[in-house]
């Protein structure tokens, strides 16, 4: 995905024609947009996660004293992992509470690049499935979207230039990296702050 990144964000980068729907910022857009996606998936998953225990009875999501409810939790993980995979309502449902939040990044028609609204809803659709059931396998694959939080030699630049001696401060994260706790197991891309 990073060759793709990088052939997608450089065949933009001096497009200074605001009518052309893939200069770098309309295509920049696009991507910062599934950042917004990938927190409403998580937001999602929490809320469903506290709501089901609360019916249950157990009163917090992090009491970890309670072994009955750590049991719990693994099977409540796999229900929801049923439920994302088989349900796109859940699915639609996230994406619906991202709108508002990212609604001129996902208004396609305003950042002028033409894709039809089925193709956004398709797409965005796939995206937020993967990702939800990344989130619950029985060790969840979280996206680190902080550059604070991302270790400069997981982190490939989308012109393949050496990012190791950069600050943080100019340089924005295009996609993120994805780890299964400490262990990464997708590199993270990053691009020059605009």
């Amino acid at each position: 995905y990073q060759k793709l990144l990088s052939q997608a964000v450089g065949m933009h980068k001096h497009s200074e024609n605001m009518n052309d729907p893939f200069r770098l910022s309309a295509v920049l857009n696009v991507l910062f947009a599934f950042q917004k996606l990938f927190d409403a998936c998580e937001k999602d998953i929490e809320k469903r996660k506290i709501d089901i225990l609360k019916i249950l009875g157990f009163s917090s999501l992090y009491n970890d004293a309670n072994t009955c409810k750590q049991e719990q939790m693994l099977d409540i993980m796999k229900l929801l992992r049923d439920g994302y995979y088989h349900n796109d309502l859940c699915i639609c449902e996230i994406i619906k509470s991202s709108y508002k939040a990212v609604k001129t990044v996902l208004d396609f028609q305003q950042a002028d690049v033409p894709l039809r609204s089925t193709d956004l809803k398709q797409f965005a659709q796939k995206c937020c499935r993967v990702f939800c059931l990344l989130l619950l396998q029985d060790s969840p694959v979280t996206a680190v979207w902080n550059l604070s939080e991302c270790p400069p030699q997981y982190l490939d630049h989308v012109d393949q230039q050496d990012i190791m001696y950069r600050k943080k401060t100019e340089l924005r994260v295009l996609w993120p990296i994805l780890a299964d706790g400490k262990n990464v197991i997708e590199r993270g891309v990053v691009c020059d702050e605009m």
